[in-house]
């Protein structure tokens, strides 16, 4: 039996899973302050589940699930410069480095993972830009 129905078996709170992706800083920062124990623990099984050859394929597998380019052009690492959200400090954080750090068959170290999450972040904007472009010349073929 896996976690979630051993949850519903004991009849534990089942919290309610993410959005597929979060697509604002508010939608965000609402869902971050509602991960609670069970909350977390389902996430971190969850990002553990999306696999990954190395840290970064591992963290962009993750993101890409629960952040839009666009959201990831609001977030640092840090929270610096352009007034961005600072990401290291929220529950999710916690969740994607615990996930992480379960992964087998690749060298993984919580720097690894925060330093992957920043990069993944920091190239938001390129990710968007190419979606955006790929849309307008998707339009102009029609």
């Amino acid at each position: 039996m896996d976690h979630i129905e051993a949850m519903k078996a004991s009849k534990m709170h089942v919290p309610n899973p993410p959005p597929s992706q979060l697509l604002n800083l508010e939608t965000f920062v609402e869902f971050d302050s509602t991960i609670d124990e069970d909350q977390h623990n389902l996430m971190v099984i969850k990002f553990k589940g999306c696999g990954g050859t190395s840290v970064t394929d591992a963290v962009g597998r993750i993101m890409q699930k629960i952040v839009t380019n666009e959201l990831g052009t609001k977030i640092s690492l840090k929270g610096m410069g352009k007034n961005n959200f600072n990401f290291s400090t929220t529950n999710m954080m916690k969740c994607i480095k615990e996930g992480c750090m379960l992964l087998s068959g690749i060298d993984v170290t919580e720097q690894k993972v925060e330093h992957a999450i920043g990069e993944w972040l920091r190239h938001s904007g390129d990710r968007l830009k190419a979606e955006l472009e790929k849309k307008e010349k998707q339009k102009k073929h029609k």
